[in-house]
């Protein structure tokens, strides 16, 4: 699910994120930490002060590591926005370098200020401050989510809307679920459908999806979108790049190719859209290349659906990574991922011994071996035994290794 349900919001406002002491986006030859009394820890010197514990209680020392703010409080976050989280007996607030209170500790939670505001939390419903401690946002909502373009999501007597840093609503309080905003757009729930709207709370996508999950990666942004048992994508803008059509698919972590099937065959799909047309009898993806099979033939495309061997091959098989074989009239021949093939296709077999560390391949015809290494070039010919072919084979890695 792309919102977080409901119980688990809740859940999040009771738990207060702890914020490492040790993060201060310093290596350890920037890191100056002031001069302190033996058995106090110190922190590297960040905002002008760095953040002490003695006795189990946190302050704040300058570089001289002159006392800046008492050992009193239970917790000391890193600054943030010209400010540091503070605890002391359960109850939050917020200081500045010089260890003032310019945000008493009054809150039940708070969080960190973020463009001049900051959420805070107290008797069971969340605001928003500014940094003299007005509040903007008035604790009257259950939840207030992280602002992202401006706008946050609120809940209130269980119901989602959207606001401002200033409470200007920008929809009501009408949704079931929601999502936050992500490049001016948010995924909300209404009467057990999923649509879309923009930043003016204008419904762009209309309700008619069952559930809407993000497949977002390193690279790039999408969701899996479904619809009355079948499943699509769509993208970043909210544009439906795969119409929701195809039984249920996923990515691997940080895959960029999945295969699809319907009722018309197996075919494979990047983050964009369709690569391959489901038309095949069998589809997999292996080091970036989609494998398929259509009447008993198997052809090899790259991530882009470009073919790259046709269509005239009794099988696949995968070595390691990178590099495979195609067979055809009972001979196999060695390729790599990019659509090269290394040798020609006049061996018996080609296999990799497992545990093996070290670049060639065991080749065999007839009952004769050898080895070709990883660009398909012949380092023992394959005329031996096998016992002599694997006794050549580690003279030669030996004699190349002394060599070196």
């Amino acid at each position: 699910m792309i919102a977080i349900k409901h119980r688990v919001l809740k859940l999040l406002i009771a738990t207060t994120v702890i914020q490492s002491l040790t993060l201060q986006n310093a290596t350890a030859e920037a890191c100056t930490k002031p001069p302190v009394a033996k058995g106090t820890w110190v922190s590297c010197v960040a905002s002008g002060v760095a953040i002490a514990q003695k006795n189990g209680k946190y302050g704040l020392v300058d570089r001289r590591g002159k006392t800046v703010a008492d050992y009193q409080y239970d917790y000391i976050s890193k600054f943030q926005d010209g400010f540091a989280i503070v605890t002391k007996e359960g109850k939050w607030g917020l200081v500045d370098p010089t260890g003032k209170h310019k945000i008493p500790l009054e809150y039940d939670d708070v969080w960190a200020f973020e463009d001049g505001f900051a959420r805070v939390y107290k008797d069971g419903k969340m605001g928003v401050i500014n940094k003299s401690n007005e509040l903007v946002v008035p604790m009257v909502y259950e939840i207030i989510g992280s602002f992202n373009n401006g706008l946050a999501i609120v809940i209130k007597n269980d119901k989602f809307g959207y606001i401002n840093q200033y409470n200007k609503a920008i929809t009501p309080l009408i949704f079931d679920r929601g999502s936050k905003f992500d490049n001016g757009f948010a995924f909300v729930k209404k009467s057990e459908k999923w649509g879309v709207i923009d930043t003016q709370g204008t419904l762009v996508v209309p309700y008619i999806y069952d559930d809407i999950e993000s497949i977002s990666s390193e690279k790039t942004s999408a969701f899996i979108i479904e619809k009355d048992g079948m499943y699509g994508l769509m993208d970043r803008q909210r544009k439906v790049i795969l119409p929701a059509k195809y039984e249920w698919f996923h990515f691997d972590y940080d895959a960029e190719l999945a295969s699809i099937k319907n009722d018309d065959g197996k075919g494979a799909i990047n983050r964009q859209g369709v690569v391959v047309e489901p038309i095949y009898d069998r589809i997999y993806i292996r080091d970036n290349m989609i494998i398929a099979k259509l009447d008993d033939k198997y052809g090899i495309f790259d991530s882009k659906g470009k073919l790259l061997f046709p269509f005239e091959y009794d099988e696949y098989g995968y070595l390691k990574k990178g590099l495979g074989y195609l067979k055809q009239d009972e001979k196999v021949g060695l390729i790599n991922n990019k659509g090269k093939q290394l040798t020609p296709i006049i061996f018996d077999e080609l296999s990799v011994i497992r545990g093996m560390e070290d670049s060639y391949i065991e080749a065999k015809v007839g009952d004769k071996y050898g080895f070709v290494d990883d660009q398909g070039k012949t380092v023992i010919e394959v005329k031996y035994e096998r016992w002599k072919a694997y006794q050549l084979k580690d003279a030669r890695q030996n004699n190349d290794k002394n060599n070196k």
